[in-house]
């Protein structure tokens, strides 16, 4: 009996033993229970953000090799998620960011400062270069230190600032989040515990996770519940200027400009009731500053501290905004001075063909802005001036050296022709064939008057030749003949004289005659420089030496001389032009250079004549005198203009201060 009784106070307790482990294991399934709901809403909190995400994110394992990668990663590389888990850094590094990457790696790793973001590039598995801002952060997964890697495409941003950010896409990401997996509970109470030590780390490391990826975003990111701000990030608040105390718990709206806000709210609480609102859309926030920011917002609903909540993923776009609109206006003043133009503006494509045309351009040719657009730029020209234009189109797109501004004959559609005055330019675009934005500018009664200027030149510069040529010959044939009888006369008287009046007058007739002989040289002088009639007589090259000795030995000036010429022969005109330009150049050196040599050079090239005459003097500023008029810069060099014009010919005067002076001319012979 009394051994029943002590089984059966045995069995009741352990029983009541039993009962207790129960309630203990019942305990700490309860407990892990609330575990497990707090790791779900931290994981679908997370799976929340990265799923609206903008960027891509990748988490690496020191080995190098990745552990995550979501979907938008995936989409930036071209690989799919389950290739980029099989991928190292190294595999999608550029070749020539990976040292760098490394040394960034071994930075973080030791634990020194470095920089929160930076940019990288990373090759696609089509070979495409991607350019990335790139943030990242150590982290732990699955109990072992790790990498987190958010970056972003920023090929649209990097085109975009190369062209006043216009046409910016808005990047989509979506990111996947692989969640921890709890295994099933153990019979035993060890393993019970162990099992909810593995949900609290896999609860931690999700919102350490959670909390990396948004306080190292780039964009803004704020929470609401109940139109009040429960949560905001760093940049958010960087944004706006306010602090933490002056935005939280207050509405979202207060900081969004009024003009917006009803259609902000209107979206807000459609979204809280599932009816349909805009992915993504753009609202005016307010700063401190005053200023308005324009931002792309990209809401979402999510659960946060066990409620209902509104996620919004901000982008400030303002100076792409402003950029675009700054562009507008640029277009819209382009085309005002475009249309008003007086001179004629046209835009040529790469087939040569015209993409726009101004008013001034259409009348210029005759014909309505619809027939000409599209017409090929040949159809109103001439085939020499075609061949031209062509060769000028090549040299531009080969980056040669071509004209900037020239003239060509336009074939109106009447018939009519034109000269043109064009300055093209090449207007380059990135990806795009570049345009030619041409102004015509029509020259032709302008060419007239030239030309009848230039003739008038001529008539004038032969009248004045003609005028030294009767000029010289009455003074050599009529007053030199005149002082040589005086001189003759002078002579005989002498004989005639007694031996007593020869004696006394002798000297005074002898002086009369130096001084008669004197005023003949000098007179044969101003003949000779008022009409070179050895030039007329035997040509220019005989001309042209004889000036030149007379010069040396005038002025005791070396002249090294090199005439490549024995005979030559050329309209007297012609002639007398280019010795009148060389008398010239040597008369100015004489006045001005203070040389103490000059080099003489004249030959014929390839059916050209050249003269150069260089001296070693003082020289001048050619863009100092190019700026005085004709009385201030004498009229020595304006003379020699008129004179190289007037044979066809080119003159170019090359001089810097102390560096000397050279004249060269150049003649187009049998022209």
């Amino acid at each position: 009996m009394n051994d029943a009784a002590k089984s059966k106070e045995e069995l009741i307790g352990e029983l009541s033993e039993l009962r207790r482990r129960v309630a203990e294991l019942e305990a700490l399934k309860a407990e892990q229970g609330h575990t497990e709901e707090a790791l779900l809403e931290s994981e679908q909190n997370f799976k929340a953000m990265a799923e609206n995400a903008n960027d891509g994110i990748f988490i690496a394992a020191d080995e190098g090799f990745h552990v995550y990668a979501n979907s938008r990663a995936a989409e930036i590389t071209g690989y799919t998620v389950s290739e980029l888990l099989k991928k190292t850094i190294k595999d999608l590094a550029h070749p020539d960011d990976f040292e760098t990457i490394m040394k960034r790696y071994k930075t973080i790793v030791e634990g020194k400062p470095f920089a929160r973001q930076y940019e990288t590039r990373v090759v696609r598995k089509d070979g495409e270069v991607v350019p990335l801002e790139a943030a990242s952060a150590r982290t732990v997964w699955r109990g072992k230190p790790a990498d987190i890697v958010i970056f972003r495409d920023i090929t649209e941003r990097k085109r975009a600032e190369e062209e006043l950010q216009a046409a910016q896409e808005a990047l989509e990401h979506e990111v996947e989040q692989r969640t921890a997996q709890l295994v099933e509970a153990n019979e035993q109470l060890k393993h019970e515990i162990e099992e909810r030590k593995q949900a609290e780390e896999a609860l931690r490391e999700a919102e350490e996770q959670y909390r990396t990826l948004v306080e190292r975003a780039s964009d803004a990111i704020i929470i609401i519940q109940d139109e009040k701000t429960v949560y905001r990030n760093p940049i958010y608040q960087e944004l706006i200027g306010f602090s933490t105390t002056e935005t939280m718990g207050r509405s979202f709206l207060d900081f969004v400009v009024p003009e917006d806000r009803n259609r902000v709210r209107d979206h807000y609480y459609k979204r809280l009731k599932g009816d349909p609102v805009p992915e993504k859309y753009e609202v005016r926030l307010l700063t401190r500053s005053g200023r308005h920011l324009t931002m792309e917002v990209k809401p979402c609903v999510i659960e946060y501290k066990g409620e209902t909540a509104t996620m919004v993923l901000m982008r400030d776009i303002t100076e792409r905004r402003e950029a675009e609109e700054a562009l507008r206006e640029s277009e819209e003043r382009f085309r005002s001075i475009f249309e008003k133009s007086r001179d004629a503006i046209c835009l040529i494509d790469s087939e040569r063909r015209y993409l726009m045309v101004n008013e001034a351009m259409c009348e210029l040719i005759g014909v309505p802005r619809e027939e000409l657009l599209n017409k090929h730029y040949s159809t109103f020209m001439d085939k020499e001036t075609h061949e031209l234009m062509e060769q000028h189109w090549l040299q531009r797109r080969r980056s040669e050296p071509a004209p900037d501004r020239y003239e060509f004959k336009l074939i109106r559609s009447d018939g009519g022709i034109r000269i043109i005055d064009n300055v093209p330019t090449v207007i380059h675009f990135q990806d795009k064939p570049p345009l030619t934005l041409a102004i015509l500018r029509d020259v032709t009664e302008r060419r007239r008057m030239e030309d009848a200027l230039e003739s008038m030149r001529s008539k004038l510069l032969n009248l004045q030749e003609s005028e030294r040529s009767t000029i010289s010959r009455v003074l050599h044939d009529t007053i030199g003949q005149n002082i040589g009888i005086l001189d003759f006369n002078l002579a005989t008287i002498v004989e005639m004289l007694d031996e007593t009046s020869r004696e006394s007058i002798s000297a005074l007739i002898d002086n009369m005659r130096n001084v008669i002989r004197e005023t003949g040289d000098k007179l044969r002088d101003i003949s000779s420089g008022l009409h070179p009639r050895l030039v007329q007589e035997l040509g220019l090259v005989a001309g042209v030496r004889n000036l030149i000795d007379r010069f040396q030995g005038a002025t005791w000036i070396e002249v090294h001389s090199s005439i490549k010429i024995n005979e030559l022969h050329i309209d007297e005109s012609v002639a007398v032009n280019l010795y009148r330009i060389v008398q010239e150049a040597l008369t100015n050196i004489v006045k001005h250079s203070k040389c103490g040599s000059v080099l003489f050079e004249m030959a014929v090239d390839d059916g050209r004549l050249g003269v150069m005459v260089k001296d070693d003097g003082t020289g001048f500023s050619l863009e100092d005198v190019s700026q005085r008029d004709i009385e201030q810069r004498g009229m020595g060099l304006f003379i020699m203009e008129e004179r190289a014009k007037a044979i066809g010919g080119r003159l170019q005067i090359h001089s810097e201060p102390d560096k000397g002076t050279k004249v060269q001319v150049e003649v187009l012979l049998n022209a």
